[in-house]
């Protein structure tokens, strides 16, 4: 990441309240950050999940959420979601709604950071942004977790996420 490129991000403690901001190039490995991340599912009941391009410098390759992203220093979760999918996925989420899944905490899931998941109802593929996404394929939870037995590549927090939110499935 470039200097000129670099975003604040709000500094959350323990709890959950913001208790300052830091760089994002500095925030590798800090738990008390937020994000958001998002499912998109069709109705068939399949998952978006995007293959991260392989140019990106983390996790090249990888399986990854249908979008996410952190959440801006002073930005809501609401309007970061927004953001990134307009980023990623050229999508503007306001058109087909969606619902909020969970509100997870690194200190009790494992996850990387304060991560809010949401999910929309799509049929179509978006218009993938190619500088994070070099395809999609549509899959089941259990797809899915075949998959990653099986040693498909995926990014880190997908799996728990996937069984916190979708343990059933």
């Amino acid at each position: 990441m470039d200097a000129g490129d670099d975003e604040l991000l709000d500094l959350l403690n323990d709890s959950g309240a913001v208790s300052g901001v830091l760089w994002r190039s500095v925030s590798d490995g800090v738990k008390g950050v937020r994000g958001v991340n998002a499912f998109f599912r069709n109705s068939a009941g399949q998952l978006l999940f995007p293959r991260r391009a392989a140019h990106k410098t983390r996790w090249p390759g990888a399986l990854d959420f249908s979008v996410g992203g952190y959440t801006l220093a002073g930005e809501s979760l609401d309007d970061s979601f927004v953001r990134e999918a307009r980023e990623e996925l050229n999508v503007d989420v306001g058109e087909f709604g969606w619902r909020v899944m969970a509100d997870l905490s690194p200190f009790s899931t494992g996850i990387s950071c304060f991560m809010r998941i949401y999910e929309v109802s799509i049929d179509t593929l978006p218009h993938l942004n190619p500088d994070d996404f070099s395809g999609a394929e549509w899959l089941t939870p259990e797809q899915l977790r075949k998959r990653a037995a099986a040693g498909e590549k995926l990014k880190p927090d997908l799996p728990n996420v996937i069984d916190l939110v979708y343990a059933k499935q």
